[in-house]
């Protein structure tokens, strides 16, 4: 009998074990994004947006130029960010201020030239498209963080003991 508990007790830590691995193999390889090049970047959206808003060529063309010149930008701000946060810097409120003002302009921008390319129809799809796909980032984010406190919150309680 005593060996039965034995037996049973190391499968189920084999059985959890195998479980954790998996877990993090794959929260591992989701980390990992692709480093496209802005070019890329652009024309992968461009094709995206020709498949939700059915964009004829010259569209697409006009449209791969702007999403373009935003991939370069979005680039070169992430490269900015990430260097203030390997040098440990943390933005002063008027600067992450400044910082979503000049993304919310860029947002403008965005939505201002897109509207003199697409007709009414193409304009109101794309709209809907982009705040159903905000929301559903924002979503992941909210969970993705939500799980990170509770492991946070297990490896406190575990280390407690």
């Amino acid at each position: 009998m005593d060996t039965m508990k034995k037996i049973l007790s190391l499968v189920l830590i084999a059985f959890f074990a195998s479980g954790i691995y998996a877990q993090e193999q794959e929260n591992q390889q989701r980390r990992k994004r692709p480093n496209f090049t802005a070019e890329q970047l652009a024309e992968l959206q461009t094709k995206r947006m020709a498949l939700d808003l059915e964009l004829s060529d010259a569209q697409q063309e006009q449209i791969f130029e702007i999403n373009k010149r935003n991939a370069i930008e979005r680039k070169q701000k992430m490269e900015e960010l990430k260097a203030l946060k390997a040098e440990k810097k943390q933005l002063s409120d008027d600067q992450l201020f400044e910082l979503k003002k000049a993304q919310l302009d860029r947002q403008l921008t965005h939505q201002n030239a897109l509207k003199e390319i697409l007709n009414d129809q193409q304009f109101e799809t794309w709209k809907k498209t982009r705040r159903l796909r905000a929301h559903k980032t924002k979503r992941k984010v909210e969970k993705r963080r939500m799980m990170k406190r509770r492991m946070q919150h297990r490896k406190r309680a575990h280390d407690r003991r």
